[in-house]
Formats: C-alpha cells, sequence, structure tokens
C-alpha cells in the first residue's frame, strides 16, 4: 500500500535545503485542503486499488493526532 498526500496552504512552502526537496510551510500558513490518493505496488509497478481493496478499512483513526 503506498500513495500520494497532497496538502493545499494558504502560502507557498519554502524549501530547507539546497540538494533536498523537503519543504516547510511558512509560519503563517493555513491548511486549505488534504486528499490522499492510494495505490498498490505489484510486479514492479504501481496500480490503483480494486473496488474490494477500496472498501476495506486498513486503519481506523478518527482524528489525526497532533504533537
Amino acid at each position: 500500500m503506498s500513495g500520494t498526500l497532497a496538502i493545499e496552504l494558504t502560502e507557498p512552502t519554502e524549501s530547507i535545503a539546497a540538494n533536498l526537496v523537503n519543504q516547510r510551510a511558512a509560519a503563517n500558513a493555513a491548511i486549505r485542503d488534504v486528499s490522499f490518493a492510494p495505490e498498490v505496488f505489484e510486479d514492479e509497478d504501481f496500480r490503483g486499488l480494486t473496488v474490494d481493496e477500496f472498501d476495506r478499512v486498513v486503519l481506523w483513526l478518527p482524528d489525526l493526532p497532533t504533537m
């Protein structure tokens, strides 16, 4: 199981180091939208989930933990 997590912010992100793709949010940024596109890695490639896989509950977490 894999996927892409997309987080849309009110402000653009900033690079944290010249040779890294890691980004950080500005202190005044707020989250506008969060989405997750799940995929399965199989036979050396990614594929979308089947209906059966999509219908399974793999983790029940009513709220994301905060730090």
